[in-house]
């Protein structure tokens, strides 16, 4: 059977709130508030002037690194950095094989041709010379005067112009037509021998000389060699050999095309300029295609940067706007998301600021210690939140180091197991373990994207061993800064739950010596608080710590709880006034508030000090004053101050207070007993509505009373029988100390039917 029949006005229950605060499990009231609110606008607002800021300091930062890390190097210039290639990279180089074309075309030889129209002209011309001499021969022959032809009017002086002398003159004009003939083929023959390979201006005297030379060692007769010498002599010679510009061209182009691209490869860790060294085109080339973090400075590289965090930055808010709608309310929820995307920009830009002078080049952004970051997003926010900035900052990160894109991966994934690995931890030393598995994995995925981009056995080798040195860092980075963070933020921790619960806490030690009773129900009531939460998804660690601590109030006036009091010890409230028994039963909250402020117990853990009775009333002593003054006692003069609990850990502990308290009173517990009697405490409070801001379902409060069944059941088991006049001893001294009513007590009044001492506070003061 459950707890609660449904009544016509109830039974539906809210919808659970998922923001805890500061990720230990405070839950927030979703009790509508009305439209229109100024105060809520503003700090919406604020809220966003917070998100700009965020968006505003990440691109300033990673466009300082991107023009800190821009190749102000020029060519022809001295390079102001020694510049080192971040990984293997092979090109073709354009300025070598230009370099090399040059040279080829260069040592190609004009292309010449042989003129064989100015050969035929030279032919014609000499042609023409032995027609003048025939035709002076046959006009000799016919007797014509030759004086109009001459200046002298004689015959001899026809031929004067060749130069010749008497014997030759005469050996023209007597020789047959045959030898003529002969002499103009012989004269052509050695023209067509000397000119038809082709001359240039500057040989053709040389040219003429040989031909001369040739004519006077030939076989002729002195008479005809002084003729045909005297022809070539006179014979106007042309240059026979041209340049070919067309022929040439072609040549120079084959030649061009014949020769290889030039292929350039660089080694990871080669250093391609010095600083100082002249930047030559051949290493600016270089240092285009080199893989470094330096790149050449460019507006639109800045521009790039601010839109991809833009986008980014959109994606985030959009998903906090959707899932984490309570954000405007919790300004310093946004300022520690702020602060922790920050360091982790930072970050990245420290790891490409050393890869850039490293000789290890780019693997060195494998140690990038990103997953730090997630790991205190996990524990000081929640696990969705960390995923997101995980994402982000493992893409900012690729952007970072030039769109390689394996180091992004890399750093997501090992980013993943940090925040996985950190979402239950109980011990610091449970860090140190994160470190194993954010190594293990980073070595992983980096060992199967070297295989997939072909590293070399060294790259491999390195790049693991950053890998892995990354995993140690990031966990010692979150164990030295997470106390900084709990302290300057006033986050309540796992980690700072865990040192709370130690029982050397000088709080619980006090609790311990001063009230032992109130002690030893804080322990119970922590095993209920703890099982229960764990039951219904609550904070297991928060209800267990805040139940320890929420009636060290009582440690004031330890002795006038019930508890406390010795065995036989006379009860301090029969000789007080009911107004007053109330007023210092009252006062050990506001009492346990002040000591948490004392010893600075975070606002998480007080929150079960003022909230574990809610507004309930203390009515024994209220019982007590209307029989003495009648009905004109007011209800309020003798409830507790409140607030009720807003959270499920802390109802939960509002109920574990109460059950034990009232389960104390039970004579002869059994099972069935305690689990009617644990039903009708939690329904007297649902009825009460001390659960009205807690949030918690029907299906909670039922999983919530099955659980305390379970462990009170534990606790008060079945007996051995004990001997008549033990047992006998045993009642009275119940009868004089203790409860025996089935009825709940209310906190820090006597139980009903004892009217004797004060039962503990049901639930937080019992």
């Amino acid at each position: 059977m459950g707890i609660f029949e449904k009544k016509p006005d109830g039974g539906k229950s809210s919808a659970r709130d998922r923001r805890t605060e500061n990720g230990n499990g405070k839950r927030k009231s979703n009790r509508k508030e009305p439209k229109h609110r100024p105060l809520l606008e503003d700090r919406r607002h604020r809220a966003y002037f917070i998100f700009a800021l965020l968006y505003v300091a990440t691109v300033v930062i990673m466009a300082s690194g991107y023009l800190s890390r821009s190749q102000t190097v020029a060519e022809g210039n001295p390079s102001p950095y020694t510049i080192v290639s971040q990984s293997r990279v092979s090109y073709e180089s354009a300025v070598l094989t230009e370099e090399y074309r040059r040279e080829a075309v260069a040592a190609v030889s004009p292309v010449m041709s042989v003129d064989q129209q100015a050969i035929r002209s030279i032919e014609e011309n000499n042609a023409s010379l032995y027609d003048g001499i025939r035709e002076i021969r046959q006009r000799v022959r016919d007797g014509e005067s030759l004086s109009g032809s001459t200046p002298e009017g004689d015959q001899e002086s026809a031929f004067r112009f060749f130069g010749l002398g008497e014997g030759e003159i005469s050996y023209l004009l007597s020789a047959p037509d045959g030898d003529i003939d002969m002499l103009e083929e012989y004269s052509a023959g050695l023209l067509r021998k000397y000119m038809s390979s082709g001359v240039q201006t500057s040989g053709l005297e040389i040219v003429r000389q040989n031909m001369l030379e040739e004519i006077i060692s030939g076989g002729l007769s002195t008479p005809a060699k002084s003729v045909v010498a005297a022809v070539i002599r006179e014979l106007p010679l042309v240059e026979t050999l041209l340049y070919d510009d067309e022929a040439t061209q072609r040549r120079r182009e084959e030649i061009s095309r014949s020769v290889d691209p030039v292929m350039v490869t660089i080694e990871a860790g080669e250093v391609l300029v010095q600083e100082g060294e002249v930047v030559t085109p051949v290493l600016y080339e270089k240092l285009q295609n080199a893989k470094t973090t330096l790149r050449d400075y460019s507006h639109l590289g800045i521009l790039g940067i601010a839109l991809t965090v833009l986008v980014l930055y959109l994606l985030m808010g959009w998903f906090l706007l959707h899932y984490r709608p309570e954000l405007p309310g919790d300004e310093s929820y946004l300022v520690l998301l702020a602060v922790l995307m920050i360091l982790g920009v930072i970050l990245t830009q420290i790891t490409a600021g050393v890869a850039a002078i490293s000789a290890l080049g780019g693997a060195f952004f494998f140690i990038a210690p990103l997953a730090a970051v997630g790991m205190l997003a996990a524990i000081l926010l929640d696990n969705e939140i960390a995923i997101m900035m995980s994402m982000i900052l493992g893409i900012l990160l690729g952007l970072t180091a030039d769109l390689a894109m394996e180091y992004a991966l890399v750093a997501m994934v090992t980013t993943f197991v940090g925040v996985f690995s950190v979402s239950r931890v109980h011990h610091r030393s449970d860090l140190m373990k994160s470190a194993l598995y954010i190594a293990g994995v980073g070595l992983a995925g980096i060992l199967a994207l070297g295989f997939f981009s072909g590293y070399s056995p060294t790259e491999l080798f390195w790049a693991g061993l950053l890998g892995i040195l990354g995993g140690f860092l990031s966990s010692i980075l979150t164990i030295g800064i997470l106390p900084y963070f709990e302290l300057i933020f006033k986050v309540t921790t796992s980690l700072k739950l865990l040192e709370l619960s130690d029982p050397n806490q000088p709080v619980l030690k006090q609790l311990l010596l001063e009230a032992p009773g109130t002690y030893h129900h804080s322990i119970v009531v922590s095993n209920l608080a703890e099982a229960a939460a764990e039951a219904v998804g609550a904070n297991s660690l928060l209800a267990r710590v805040g139940a320890y601590y929420h009636d060290i109030g009582k440690i004031r006036r330890p002795y006038f709880f019930i508890e406390n009091q010795q065995m036989l010890m006379d009860n301090p409230h029969e000789k007080l006034s009911p107004r007053l028994s109330t007023l210092i039963i009252t006062s050990h909250v506001k009492d346990g508030l002040e000591m948490a402020r004392e010893n600075r117990l975070p606002r998480s853990v007080q929150q079960f000090i003022s909230t574990h009775h809610g507004d309930s009333m203390v009515s024994f002593f209220y019982a007590k004053a209307r029989e003495a003054e009648g009905d004109s006692v007011k209800e309020s003069e003798f409830r507790y101050d409140g607030p009720k609990p807003v959270s499920r850990e802390a109802a939960i502990v509002m109920l574990a207070d109460t059950v034990e308290a009232s389960v104390r009173s039970l004579k002869n517990p059994n099972p069935g007993r305690i689990e009617g009697f644990v039903r009708k405490v939690i329904r007297d409070k649902f009825e009460a509505g001390q659960l009205s801001e807690s949030q918690l379902t029907f299906r909670e409060l039922e999983t919530i009373a099955r659980a305390f069944v379970r462990v009170i059941s534990g606790i008060y088991h079945q007996r051995v029988e004990y001997p008549e006049k033990l047992a006998a001893e045993m009642e009275r001294s119940k009868g004089n100390n203790g409860t025996s009513n089935d009825e709940p007590a209310e906190s820090g009044e006597p139980a009903a039917g004892t009217g004797d001492n004060p039962e503990p506070d049901p639930g937080v003061d019992s």
